[in-house]
């Protein structure tokens, strides 16, 4: 039998280098709607009182990897994991 190889994304978090600009908000929610729509968006940045922003991933969240590929800081980087199936 012949090993067959699978592609997947996965969306490593850098945490310290979020500056809360939003912008993987703003194409996670154009990639569904077809708008810059933050609030519809699958992930979420917090940020309270000033601190350190915390990315967050809804459980809706596809992980298609729009957010790290438009974000400027690399605070998200899409990595691909190889999977070997028989």
């Amino acid at each position: 039998m012949s090993k067959t190889q699978k592609i997947k994304q996965k969306i490593i978090i850098n945490n310290s280098k979020c500056t809360s600009c939003k912008i993987c908000m703003m194409w996670c929610s154009y990639q569904f709607f077809k708008r810059f729509i933050p609030s519809k968006a699958r992930i979420r940045i917090e940020n309270e009182y000033d601190l350190q922003p915390n990315i967050v991933f809804l459980e809706s969240c596809t992980q298609c990897g729009q957010c790290a590929l438009h974000c400027v800081y690399g605070a998200l980087i899409l990595k691909e994991e190889r999977e070997e199936n028989e």
